[in-house]
């Protein structure tokens, strides 16, 4: 019950841009837990802020839509800013399965640059995986430090 509790308290607070708790969360654990979880989170910003913009990606479409920008980066010059500029400024970024993005440098790298720009201009993040960022094997340190230091919320 206490976890069901805290959900609620973290739904309500991040859907209506509470002073007490983060703007950068990361969910760990049961994957259909987090799905469950991010789906509410998204819903509630929806619902108190109506004209936002939502990005969400798994963590395997983050790393093709990447590899997409690489490869078109040859005919279009600015592809890869765009997505860039695209992800740091919407009003919500939703990455589920970090994990999938482990060990691929040029999405981490591009990974990280939106992370930094969000954090700097204090906007919001849902970001999942399988455990805490510091466990995933592979994951680029700098990542890791920007997740860890985001609320963590273990899910069963």
């Amino acid at each position: 019950m206490k976890d069901a509790a805290l959900i609620g308290r973290v739904i309500s607070s991040f859907a209506n841009d509470s002073e007490d708790i983060y703007r950068h969360l990361y969910l760990y654990g049961n994957s259909s837990g987090c799905a469950r979880t991010v789906e509410k989170l998204v819903v509630g910003y929806k619902t108190t802020h109506p004209d936002v913009t939502v990005f969400s990606y798994t963590g395997n479409a983050f790393v093709g839509r990447v590899l997409d920008n690489v490869m078109m980066e040859s005919r279009f010059a600015d592809t890869k800013a765009v997505f860039v500029s695209l992800l740091s400024q919407c009003s919500l970024l939703v990455l589920e399965n970090i994990q999938d993005i482990a060990r691929k440098a040029e999405s981490m790298q591009q990974l990280y640059i939106i992370l930094d720009k969000r954090l700097e201009n204090n906007l919001p993040f849902i970001v999942t995986g399988n455990t805490v960022p510091s466990a995933i094997h592979g994951l680029a340190p700098r990542i890791s430090a920007i997740l860890e230091g985001s609320l963590l919320i273990g899910l069963v």
